[in-house]
């Protein structure tokens, strides 16, 4: 199990899967979950992305199977990721972003911009609105108030069945996913929605180089037309991609639509074509 001491004294537990070539230099292709997800999220991705680039996953800072130290900013997540990047001797890589993880990677573009080589978006909201906050807090006061109230799996449960995703048709996949969130820490999740409320990437955007790739669910319940106009108006280098689905999580519905679409995408940036 691949660990990583942070200089800040938390573990960070990361996964490399790589089935390139063995006398290919591949690039790395950096995949990051978002809110209370872990690394586990990606396994059916992998498949489809491994043979052509490194691919590199690891759990932020209290989820998944990383140790667990207070989070005050994105900064704090950022640092964690360059820093199993620098570990793995990636000094370069592609980045993938789930919501959160997307918003990480807005940060990781626009401040580090000789590191990103391309990024792609996965239902990636650029600020967190009135409406998204209502969403995830469920009909209670705030998210937080809804955390304490269902505990972590509770809450999960019900962020999957009609905001992230539907239980139906694959009421199994639903349970799967709601599973991987619910083993969160209660207050890594606090921790994680108080940075997440206080993020605002608008800012960012003008200043991203990198070629950005917008996977994004055509009625999504937790982005909107818009986070949408934002990203079109403001990022020079953009195609969007929109995802038939009215869930948050359609991305991870389709992973072999999505994954082959992030596939192509890098390498054609990377001037190569996967194919054999």
């Amino acid at each position: 199990m691949p660990m990583l001491e942070s200089p800040r004294g938390h573990a960070i537990h990361y996964e490399v899967d790589d089935f390139t070539d063995a006398w290919r230099d591949a690039p790395s292709l950096v995949l990051q979950h978002g809110l209370g997800r872990s690394s586990t999220l990606w396994r059916g991705w992998v498949p489809y992305l491994s043979r052509w680039f490194r691919i590199v996953r690891l759990d932020l800072r209290g989820c998944g199977r990383s140790g667990d130290a207070p989070a005050r900013s994105l900064d704090d997540y950022v640092e964690d990721i360059l820093g199993v990047a620098a570990h793995v001797e990636a000094s370069t890589f592609h980045y993938c972003g789930d919501s959160l993880g997307g918003i990480l990677g807005m940060k990781l573009a626009a401040e580090h911009p000789r590191k990103v080589r391309t990024l792609t978006l996965l239902s990636s909201p650029v600020f967190l609105d009135e409406q998204n906050l209502s969403r995830v807090a469920l009909g209670r006061r705030d998210v937080h108030a809804a955390l304490d109230e269902l505990g972590s799996q509770g809450w999960a449960d019900a962020m999957h069945d009609g905001v992230l995703m539907s239980r139906e048709p694959n009421p199994a996949m639903a349970a799967w996913f709601a599973q991987d969130m619910g083993s969160s820490r209660l207050n890594t999740l606090h921790e994680m929605f108080s940075v997440a409320m206080a993020a605002d990437a608008r800012p960012l955007l003008p200043r991203i180089e990198a070629p950005v790739l917008g996977l994004y669910p055509t009625h999504g319940t937790l982005t909107s037309t818009l986070q949408e106009e934002l990203l079109r108006q403001h990022v020079k280098n953009l195609r969007y991609i929109r995802l038939p689905s009215p869930y948050h999580m359609a991305q991870h519905v389709a992973p072999a639509t999505c994954a082959l679409q992030l596939l192509h995408f890098a390498a054609q940036a990377d001037g190569t074509a996967c194919r054999e």
